[in-house]
């Protein structure tokens, strides 16, 4: 279970939360800790694995979880820790999608002619307070290609931009 508890710590640091924004360290700490002992006992749940919900690795078992944590009243604790079970249950599929082969079905293993292929990859998420620091500075007109929607598009387009980096991610200078 510590490994497990350990994993969840990392991947919610890394991760952050749904929108992108990263997860304070008072935040990481508890929702460890509430997946690790009080949503079972606020919620009054059975979980018959040994470790408690660090235990539960089926998505299938997690969402009917997740239907016994809607019953009830909606305190604010009680919000508080389905926030930390929903976080629990992205890192349970992340983890299942990405490194568990033997839960990728049958049919979508690579064949020849007309099969298909699963094909795993990473993707950088962009974070969107450099994205809004970037304009602040520099305004809405691109500072890789120049381009400028006010100027293409007239003044409904105020305040658009697609930000490109001088310096792509993939490491050629534009």
């Amino acid at each position: 279970m510590y490994k497990k508890k350990k994993r969840f710590a990392s991947w919610l640091e890394q991760t952050g939360k749904s929108d992108g924004t990263a997860y304070q360290k008072r935040t990481v700490r508890n929702y460890t800790n509430q997946i690790e002992r009080s949503i079972e006992k606020e919620f009054s749940l059975n979980i018959e694995e040994e470790e408690g919900l660090y235990g539960v690795v089926e998505v299938e078992k997690l969402h009917e979880i997740e239907k016994k944590l809607v019953e009830g009243g909606d305190s604010k604790r009680r919000k508080d820790l389905r926030s930390a079970f929903k976080s629990y249950e992205r890192f349970v599929k992340n983890e299942t999608e990405f490194n568990d082969p033997t839960e990728i079905p049958e049919e979508f293993i690579s064949r020849t002619e007309g099969g298909q292929k699963v094909y795993l990859s990473r993707k950088a998420e962009r974070d969107i307070r450099l994205r809004n620091q970037a304009i602040a500075i520099h305004g809405a007109i691109c500072q890789a290609c120049e381009f400028d929607f006010v100027s293409k598009y007239g003044v409904w387009a105020d305040g658009f931009i697609e930000v490109h980096h001088l310096i792509p991610l993939g490491g050629k200078k534009i």
